[in-house]
């Protein structure tokens, strides 16, 4: 009896025990999009609950009264020669104006403060929170624009995104130098918001260009993912004044996967046809022109380089110790092979060491013995 007592006593822990454990297993897999997609739908909730309770309200003049001196606070403080300390003060005055006095006509003016005093703080989150309730709160605030451009300028300016192009260098490592920050969560989420909801004509290109180069900077498999936003980009903006440096940029995701004349002969092709587009988009800018001459140049001379290489090593397959290797199909000899990998490097550019130097092995190689015609066996035929 006393057994089947304690048995019973145990059973409600057990319970408790396991609906705890099933609730942290539903909570496990929930990742940082998961929790910024809550975030931003909670804040439309509250947001809707704001306009619809603004709606009913008539601030009166001792609030209007209130919010304008936190405003003139928030501002003075903001100029104030020590910035370390009276920043934060700053921005408290300003959100703490809004929070008294949230229906006033200057309640726009109170966000924007704020979010103005977090980009000199560079605290990137709480400006997206600000810029956020500025869109969502006050649909018709006057100076929307204006907040817009100073979050994407203060997301480009702590991205520091800038490519340094050595294009004379020989090694591929040594031609292309991306700097900027990629880790930046912040950033990106400023980004994101600016390319939905920013303006079409200047701020939702900038935002969206931002967002590839966050994925460029990263590196490894994100170069997967920075060559589609640069595709959608240029699908979203093909005529914007952004277009030609998106595609150059297109270009370099490309050129970045090369690592020599033994490695992937995809990434000069891909880049060489961005390349090519981005020629068009020059609109007779000389410096522009001199980009592309450069960049083609350049991938030129690697794509010399490796098919200079890959006919050197089919003329080397001649040779009686290496005779044993098997032949690719469609060759009557290995020389066939070298002799159309010549051709290629002499036809891309004539003029370069490359191609004098294939003029000059091409010579050596003999001559093809003529091909065998093999008659007819049609009935009939003459």
């Amino acid at each position: 009896m006393r057994w089947v007592l304690i048995v019973l006593l145990c059973i409600p822990a057990m319970t408790t025990w396991a609906a705890v454990g099933k609730d942290f297993d539903r909570h496990e897999d929930i990742d940082d999009a998961d929790i910024e997609r809550r975030s931003f739908e909670d804040l439309q909730r509250k947001a809707a609950a704001y306009r619809v309770e603004r709606s009913h309200v008539s601030p009166s003049a001792a609030d209007e009264a209130g919010a304008r001196h936190h405003l003139e606070r928030a501002q003075l403080l903001f100029e104030a020669e020590d910035k370390i300390w009276h920043l934060w003060r700053s921005c408290r005055t300003a959100e703490k104006g809004f929070k008294k006095y949230p229906y006033t006509s200057l309640t726009g003016e109170l966000l924007h403060q704020a979010m103005i005093g977090y980009i000199a703080r560079r605290k990137l989150n709480d400006v997206e929170e600000k810029l956020i309730m500025l869109w969502f709160y006050l649909p018709d605030y006057p100076r929307m624009g204006q907040a817009m451009e100073q979050a994407l300028g203060a997301a480009e300016g702590r991205q520091r995104f800038a490519t340094s192009i050595n294009l004379d260098a020989e090694d591929p490592d040594d031609v292309i130098d991306i700097q900027g920050k990629s880790s930046l969560e912040d950033v990106n989420k400023v980004f994101r918001f600016l390319s939905l909801h920013g303006d079409r004509e200047t701020v939702a290109p900038r935002a969206e260009l931002g967002l590839a180069r966050s994925l460029l900077l990263s590196g490894g498999r994100d170069i997967y993912a920075a060559r589609r936003s640069y595709e959608r980009f240029l699908e979203s903006y093909p005529t914007h004044e952004l277009t030609f440096p998106a595609l150059t940029e297109h270009a370099l995701s490309y050129l970045v996967g090369y690592r020599g004349d033994d490695y992937d002969n995809g990434a000069l092709v891909y880049a060489a046809a961005i390349i090519d587009q981005a020629e068009l988009e020059t609109r007779g800018d000389e410096a522009k022109a001199r980009t592309v001459q450069a960049y083609r140049k350049r991938i030129r001379a690697w794509q010399q380089d490796r098919d200079l290489r890959i006919a050197r090593w089919y003329r080397g397959r001649s040779t009686i110790a290496l005779q044993w290797l098997k032949m690719p199909p469609g060759l009557i000899s290995w020389q066939d092979g070298a002799r159309y990998y010549y051709q290629a490097v002499i036809a891309r550019d004539s003029g370069s060491a490359q191609a004098r130097a294939a003029e000059r092995e091409l010579k050596d190689i003999p001559a093809t013995p003529p091909r065998a015609i093999i008659p007819s066996t049609t009935p009939g035929a003459p």
